[in-house]
């Protein structure tokens, strides 16, 4: 006979009612990240408790509401999730995990050669605007987007709803897809005055949208993938078969 621990254990992981509550608190947990992300971009919120901050003091504020919002989330899902059925389609499976080796690629390259200029305005190299809009070069991943990070994260989220095929995957996954590329949208807004319109002019919010227009090439951001990045991605090629 099992003991009440083991009892009590299995039905909070395995309760029947969890795995289908789950996706509905994780559906109703989504738009509550939005608003409150939509509330930090408010003028009246910057102007009444960000104006005397710094601009990584601003980030860490907004990653912090991002992790209170999201994380819960996050924790949901990886404790109720059902396992995944796995994609019908030799095309989806295909697709899915090639999106989700795109996503894991792209955020260690972002990650580990971020926008210089961005990052020299978040690190207080740079004190000013005018610094900024004179610095026009963009460099690795911002070839492709201003937001490599956010449309990364978007591109291992779809690859999970391809590859999980799942109610839970999908409110969890396409809602953090569409969150990220939200994020990337309110920040491109916010980012402008920063870096400069002939920045903006060169560059792209859409994906590769940049390089079809020959605005960037990609033989200089081939000349600019760190090489830790291709190894980030192929120690992690097992996980994305999951």
């Amino acid at each position: 006979m099992p003991s009440k621990f083991t009892r009590r254990h299995t039905f909070t992981t395995h309760s029947p009612t969890m795995s289908i509550v789950a996706p509905i608190l994780v559906a109703i947990g989504f738009p509550v990240a939005f608003g409150a992300h939509t509330l930090l971009q408010a003028d009246q919120v910057k102007n009444k408790f960000f104006k005397d901050m710094r601009p990584q003091e601003i980030a860490s504020a907004k990653n912090l509401a991002m992790a209170a919002t999201l994380g819960p989330l996050a924790l949901m899902y990886a404790r109720y999730r059902p396992a995944a059925s796995g994609a019908k389609s030799l095309t989806l499976l295909t697709l899915g995990t090639g999106l989700k080796t795109v996503g894991v690629f792209g955020l260690a390259q972002s990650v580990i050669s971020p926008n210089p200029q961005l990052e020299a305005y978040m690190n207080g190299a740079a004190n000013s605007k005018s610094f900024m809009s004179n610095q026009q070069q963009a460099e690795g991943m911002v070839r492709i987007t201003r937001h490599p990070i956010s449309w990364s994260v978007a591109a291992f989220a779809l690859g999970n709803v391809l590859t999980r095929f799942t109610v839970a995957d999908a409110v969890y996954w396409g809602g953090m897809g569409a969150f990220s590329v939200y994020h990337a949208y309110t920040e491109d807004k916010n980012n402008r005055a920063i870096l400069g319109e002939s920045f903006y002019k060169n560059t792209s919010f859409v994906p590769f949208e940049a390089i079809l227009k020959d605005k960037q090439k990609m033989v200089d951001l081939k000349k600019e993938i760190n090489q830790r990045a291709i190894g980030i991605t192929t120690l992690a090629a097992p996980l994305l078969l999951l």
